[in-house]
Parts: structure tokens; sequence; C-alpha cells
């Protein structure tokens, strides 16, 4: 049995639009817009997707540079969110490291603290309160959990973790609300309080 030949259509990679050279961060995306961070420069590129056309609309400009970007409602006005992982490339010196949230996408961002070196994000609702909530690897030992809220983010807790380079949120445990796990397969498993 031979497979059909499927030729992909003509397309030059966009790797470099409105003059910026897009690359080693990971994006996100929210219906036809590709949020994609621009490493080294401290900026972050929206682009629209028409069909087959790539098109950037908006450059954000970010306290660092950045890797990571992900989106979600944070703070549960029905409105996905971006969130930014910002990092200056030290260990060391995280003066400037951190978070950055765009409310629905759009400037002007907000900044919180996530930790010594945030390089990836991920979204999911641990606390069970039906808001997305935030946790952030960081290089500096640790992931930081952000909790959503009508607010803002709150500070969540902070899970020891050697160098973590990704998480990952799931309902491993059937019990409705999301746990995290590391690269290292380090499951954190989230239990809401007891009403008595």
């Amino acid at each position: 049995m031979s497979l059909p030949k499927v030729h992909p259509p003509d397309l030059t990679p966009p790797s470099r639009i409105g003059g910026v050279h897009h690359r080693a961060g990971r994006p996100a995306v929210a219906g036809r817009e590709i949020f994609v961070p621009s490493w080294p420069q401290p900026q972050l590129a929206v682009l629209r997707a028409d069909g087959w056309k790539l098109s950037q609309v908006a450059l954000l400009d970010l306290p660092n540079p950045s890797f990571f970007a992900a989106v979600a409602d944070l703070d549960g006005d029905g409105k996905p969110d971006l969130a930014v992982a910002t990092y200056y490339g030290s260990i060391p010196d995280s003066s400037r490291d951190g978070l950055v949230v765009f409310s629905a996408g759009r400037p002007p961002g907000r900044s919180y603290a996530a930790g010594r070196a945030p390089i990836s994000l991920a979204t999911g609702d641990v606390d069970g309160d039906g808001i997305a909530d935030l946790a952030v690897c960081d290089l500096g030992d640790a992931v930081t959990l952000l909790l959503g809220g009508r607010d803002g983010l709150r500070p969540g807790a902070v899970l020891e973790l050697k160098a973590p380079q990704s998480i990952a949120p799931a309902d491993l445990d059937g019990d409705g609300t999301v746990d995290l796990t590391g690269d290292e397969v380090i499951v954190f498993l989230t239990r809401q309080p007891r009403t008595p």
C-alpha cells in the first residue's frame, strides 16, 4: 500500500517580520494572534494570522528579554490575558527578572515578582476558584505559583525544585483541580481545603 504524495504549500518561514528577528522563545496563541518572544531584544512581537498571511501588528516592550509567553484568563473577566516571563540572563543578578501580564493581551503591562531567572510558564486553575493560575519555572531552583483573581495575580506557593525547565498542568488525581508535574517527573498534587 502506498501513501498519496502530499505537496505542502510554498511557504517562506516567518522568521523576519517587520524587520524584527523572532527566535528562541516559545510563542503563545490567542485566536488569530500569536505572541512571540524576541530574544535577545526585550520585546514581544504580536503577529496576526490571516489565512496563509502572517503580519506583525504590534511590538510590546518588556523590562528584559523573554523566552516564554502564555495566554489564559488570569483575572476572570472572560478575556485572555498574556503573561510573559522576563529573564536578564544571569541567575546571580535577578533584579530585573520577573513576569509581565498584559490584560486582554494589550499594554500597559503589569509587573510581578516571579522568582530568580524565570524561563517558562504553565497555566491552570490550581486553587479551584474558576480563574486560571500561573506556575513559573525559575532556574533559581523553584517553581513560583501565582494565583489568579479579580484583582490580578497574588502570591501562592514556592515549590523548591532544582533548576526546573518546564512544568505541565493536569488533573492527575481526578479531584477536579489542576496538579503540576515538572521536567524531572516530580508531581505536586493540589488539595482543596475541607469545609467543616
